[in-house]
């Protein structure tokens, strides 16, 4: 069985961790906004500068909010009561409602992520909404079950801090079926939202060397790697929900505190990362989809008898 952590340490890591890629995430922002508001005037530029804010307003919510559940919790471990109560300063704080505020601001951050990945995937694919059917059902089906089953069901549960294992290990027994429901379709929709941006991509370079007769240039090689890039940024949310899922599964107390600490800022990490591609033009637009189905239509005519 693996060591549990102290109290003070879990707090600790749980502060920081969320700290520090709260921090990356600003500093995306910060690169992602310099470069956009130099291409001001292009097609989707507007639409990323808001969604984009909209999004690091989220999560800086949610940040602060997690900062002061820790605080509140570390002070009687790291101050003795008296000093507390003898200075005349205190500050009561629900801790309930603030966890009720991050479980909102989590969803809100990962909806807002969502956005942005349809709108790259919409216009990559010819503003196709069929491309878009399978994604959108599970999008849909994951966030009724979110705010309507997973949301209530921790309102209804008395508020039990991630510090006491025992009890924590309750509440996770008791909302682990919808929890894992919850996270095994958030990982299906960004999972295909990934590979049809991805896939995409690869045909339009594929498209593009047969119309050149298998020459590659210098341009096709850049489209391996922003097929690398989008894929590597791709994965980050899975591969955090599929840990979470495992440490849900297993009641993991202290290791789902961790994680669901710095979810809303793993989640705002793809988006801040296409937003800085988009800036600086690491990505591909609508003209070049339409040039590659040109090339793809003038080919196949000129292989017809």
């Amino acid at each position: 069985m693996a060591q549990r952590l102290s109290t003070p340490a879990l707090l600790f890591i749980t502060a920081w961790a969320q700290m520090f890629l709260y921090g990356c995430n600003v500093i995306l922002f910060g690169v992602g906004m310099l470069f956009l508001l130099k291409r001001r005037g292009k097609m989707g530029t507007n639409f990323h500068l808001i969604t984009t804010s909209l999004l690091v307003a989220l999560i800086t919510i949610a940040a602060v909010v997690t900062t002061v559940i820790t605080m509140t919790q570390m002070m009687p471990l790291t101050i003795p009561i008296d000093e507390i109560t003898g200075s005349g300063f205190t500050v009561r704080v629900d801790l309930a409602s603030c966890a009720l505020i991050n479980l909102v601001m989590l969803q809100l951050a990962h909806m807002n992520a969502y956005v942005i990945l349809l709108y790259r995937c919409y216009h990559i694919w010819n503003r196709s909404i069929k491309i878009l059917s399978f994604p959108l059902v599970v999008i849909i089906a994951e966030s009724i079950f979110y705010w309507g089953f997973e949301l209530p069901l921790y309102v209804k549960l008395p508020y039990v801090a991630g510090i006491d294992p025992r009890a924590y290990a309750g509440v996770l027994e008791k909302a682990r079926r919808i929890d894992m429901a919850t996270v095994t379709l958030s990982i299906v929709a960004d999972s295909s939202l990934t590979l049809l941006i991805a896939g995409r991509i690869w045909w339009v370079k594929r498209e593009l060397q047969r119309s050149r007769l298998g020459q590659e240039d210098v341009g096709q090689r850049q489209y391996d790697r922003i097929i690398a890039m989008i894929l590597e940024s791709g994965i980050i949310n899975p591969i955090g929900l599929l840990t979470l899922l495992g440490f849900t599964a297993t009641q993991n107390g202290q290791a789902t505190v961790i994680l669901a600490s710095f979810l809303p800022q793993m989640f705002a990490l793809a988006p801040l990362l296409i937003t800085v591609r988009v800036g600086l033009g690491l990505t591909v637009e609508e003209d070049q989809v339409r040039a590659a189905q040109t090339s793809h239509i003038a080919f196949t005519s000129s292989q017809e008898p």
